[in-house]
């Protein structure tokens, strides 16, 4: 397990839904945008021949990194 791993286990983590809620988007926006978005934990199995059903997990410290990254500096 790597080292950062065990402070993601004492944050909180955030469904889509609880995502979609506070930026006040839409849980498909919400999975696009966190998709491939780096310490957003997947969970499920995959299965051949069918779609995949896998649950997204977003800890409150990835949240917040994003949402630094995404936000416009206020002007001086």
């Amino acid at each position: 397990m790597p080292e950062d791993s065990t402070g993601v286990l004492q944050e909180k983590l955030y469904t889509v839904k609880e995502v979609a809620t506070s930026l006040r988007r839409g849980t498909d926006w919400v999975r696009r945008e966190f998709r491939r978005y780096s310490g957003v934990i997947w969970s499920g199995e995959p299965r051949p021949g069918k779609r995949a059903y896998l649950t997204l997990s977003i800890p409150e410290s990835v949240l917040l990194r994003w949402i630094k990254e995404h936000t416009i500096p206020s002007p001086p």
